[in-house]
Parts: structure tokens; sequence; C-alpha cells
């Protein structure tokens, strides 16, 4: 009945039975106010009467009336349309005092009209509602209307603080435009305020990412997060172990290993941080590109021997094509066999890398030894090592010396494919 009369545009009957209403409802029938008070309230907005819908407003919360977030929402989206906005800031300051949790689409609502309305109506914000505003934007990421408040705050002689700052640049550097968010950071220490660890933090992060994700080399960023580090030290400022790792991670990206490792023992040796094996393994898979092999395994013995860590096939797989890079089959063998004998167990691709090392160099002996050790240690038994060895027979030596060989290894467990029979009666033609 009160919806109908208000579309009659009879407001006053309506809000005569309203509070008819509210003066008869029992405590218990509470709900059922306040049902009636969103209807009269969402009636008056579709109307265009936003003095009216306040009003309404003021009375039935005086009532002890509890409006929905969702009423609430209109009323301050009709009032900012009409210009209202003192009346808006006074409806969020009621509905924070009566314990309504204002939402994503309220928050919108405010914004717009700080930013349209600013000072009209008596309303001065202070430094704690622009940071909130600002907070607000950056979350929906509307970073051009976060800037356009900070500028504000400027122009009103409001001084953004560290808050408003450390907002900004992490919400720049989750857009990516980590220029712009170093920038701002400097401008912010050249207006003397002091960053803490988190605008740090957030820088440095960034430009590792940067290189983490993008995979390009730039070395002006890596140099400015060094930098960044370097300041935060001086200022003793806490790094967090967070950081320390994104940072020695992007450093071994941009293949630089040493500068890697350098961090990499400040941070065990100031901090006592403790390295995880993902930190030992991606430093000597740098190191092994760069073909400092004695350094990736002097790393592998401190990870195994000094840290009590187990290593993993990762490690072992970049070490030993490391060697293998370098014809260095025997070495890589040898490590095979350490792997092996420490509970370790191979893959062909690694077993395939060092054996064919070993057939480059037509070092027959040992390349049958790895074989043999394949088959009886691991049970790997990979017709392409097989027939690589075949390979060199045929190259190396005679006929008989090829059918010894396939004697030797049918013992062992390899079995002939068509390439196997394929060498075979190469070897048997150049013979004749």
């Amino acid at each position: 009945m009160i919806q109908i009369l208000v579309w009659c545009k009879k407001f006053k009957q309506g809000m005569n039975i309203l509070l008819y209403l509210v003066q008869h409802i029992e405590s218990n029938d509470a709900s059922k106010g306040v049902n009636v008070f969103d209807m009269l309230l969402k009636a008056y907005l579709r109307t265009g009467k936003a003095k009216e819908s306040f009003q309404t407003y003021r009375k039935m919360t005086k009532f002890g009336f509890v409006p929905s977030l969702n009423a609430v929402n209109l009323l301050l989206n009709c009032l900012s349309k009409m210009g209202y906005s003192a009346k808006c800031w006074w409806v969020y300051e009621e509905i924070c005092r009566i314990g309504i949790h204002p939402n994503s689409f309220t928050f919108h609502i405010l914004l717009n009209i700080l930013c349209k309305e600013g000072n009209e109506e008596g309303f001065c914000p202070d430094i704690v509602t622009y940071n909130m505003l600002i907070h607000q934007y950056c979350m929906v990421g509307k970073l051009k209307n976060a800037f356009h408040l900070y500028n504000i705050m400027w122009r009103r002689n409001i001084m953004p603080d560290l808050v408003t700052h450390t907002t900004l640049i992490r919400c720049l550097c989750h857009d990516g435009r980590v220029t712009e968010a170093h920038r701002l950071f400097n401008l912010m220490v050249s207006r003397g305020l002091k960053p803490d660890s988190v605008a740090y933090s957030t820088l440095i992060h960034r430009f590792c990412k940067e290189v983490l994700i993008n995979g390009y080399l730039d070395s002006n960023r890596m140099i400015t997060a060094m930098n960044l580090v370097l300041e935060l030290t001086h200022l003793r400022i806490a790094i967090s172990e967070e950081t320390y790792s994104q940072l020695i991670l992007a450093l071994c990206k941009d293949d630089r290993p040493f500068a890697a490792k350098s961090l990499f023992e400040n941070m065990s040796s100031s901090y006592g941080f403790i390295p995880c094996k993902n930190m030992y393994n991606e430093m000597i898979q740098c190191l092994c590109r760069g073909n400092f092999v004695k350094e990736a395994m002097d790393l592998k013995a401190e990870m195994i021997q000094t840290r009590g860590m187990k290593s993993d096939i990762s490690t072992y797989r970049a070490i030993i094509g490391c060697l293998c890079a370098s014809d260095r089959s025997t070495e890589g063998f040898l490590l095979m066999q350490e792997r092996v004998e420490s509970g370790l167990v191979l893959d062909a691709q690694i077993c395939g890398d060092v054996l064919n090392v070993a057939c480059k160099m037509k070092n027959i002996g040992e390349a049958e030894s790895m074989l043999r050790f394949f088959a009886e240690k691991v049970q790997i038994f990979d017709s392409e090592c097989y027939n690589a060895v075949n390979r060199v027979f045929v190259e190396e030596y005679d006929a008989a010396e090829l059918i010894k060989f396939q004697v030797r290894v049918s013992k062992l467990g390899f079995v002939p494919d068509a390439i196997t029979c394929k060498y075979v009666i190469q070897g048997m033609r150049k013979a004749m």
C-alpha cells in the first residue's frame, strides 16, 4: 500500500502509514519494519525525491531500524547526483556508527563525490579520509582517480604521508609501472619522508619480478634493485627473507651468478638466513650456464655437507650437463655414481648425455662401462644409449668386436631393435 501511495505521489499519506506501522510493530517483528523502511526509501528514490528519502532515512534510524546496504547505496547515489555531498558524508558516518559495512559500490560513490564536489557544503576531508579513498581507488584499479586525489591533497595543503605514497607505489608496481613507482619513491624521499621496509620491498620485488617474469635483460633494473638493498642496509631497515630470495632468483635469471652468490653469502653471515634447496639449485644452474663448474660443485658440496640438504635431480642434471658440454664425460660418470650411491635415482636423459660424450670422444671402454652401470645399478635399458655405442663399434672396430659386444650387452638385458640390426649389418658389410 505504501509503495502504491508513493507511486501516486501521495508521499505524506505513505509516511503517515509508515510511522503508524513503526509505532505498532513489536520488537520481535522488527524485520517487517526494516522491510517497510527499505520499501518507502526505494520508492522515494525511484521518483527522484532525494530530500524526502534522506528525511525518511533520518527518522527511521532514530527509531533504531537498520536499513539494508542496498538501500543505503541507492540513497547515496541519488544524493550525490543531486549535489548533496555533505548529506552523503553524514549518511556514511551514520552507517559506520550503526554497524553497516560499506562495500566497493559504497566507496565508489564516495570517491566520485570527493573528486567531483570537493569541498562544497562544508565537507573538509582530512589525511585519513584521503588515504582511505586513495586505497579504495587502488583496490579497484582506478589509478588515474587515485592520483587525482593525490594532486588535490597538495592543492589543499594536505601533505600526503608515508601511507599515501606507499599505497600508490604498491599499486603502480602491481600495474607493472615500476619506473613511475620509482619516480614517486624518489619524490617521497626528496620531500623529507623516510620510507619504511614496505616501500623498499615493494619496489625491489617489482624490479625482480620484471626480470623473472618478462625474461628480458635489463641491467638498469637489477642495478637499481641492488642500490635499494644498499639503502636499506645503510638505514638499518630490516630486509625480509622474501625480498632477498626474490633478488637472488632475479640475479640468477639475469645470469649474474657471482652477484647472486655474494648476496647469498651476505644473507647467511649477516642475518642468519638459511636458504632453501630451490635457491641452491637456481644458483648452481646459473653457475653451470656460465660454465663455472668448479664453483657449482663447491656450492653443491656446501648444500649437502654444511646445510645437510639432499640434492635432487635438478642439482645433478645442471652440473652433469655442464661437464658434458666441456666433454668431461669421466667426471660426469663419477658424479652419476655418487648420485646412485647416495640413494638417488637417475633418469635416462642424464645417462644419455654422459654416454654420448664418451662416444663422441671414441672412449668405447668407458661407454661400455656406463651401459653396464646403467643396467646393473639403476635398471635403465635405454635403446638410444645402446645404439650410440653400436655406432662407435661400427665406425672404429671390426665386425668380430661388434658381435662380441652384442653378446656382452645381451647378458646385461639390452634388447636389439631395428636400428641395432642396421648397425650390425653395416659392420658385417664393412668386414667383407
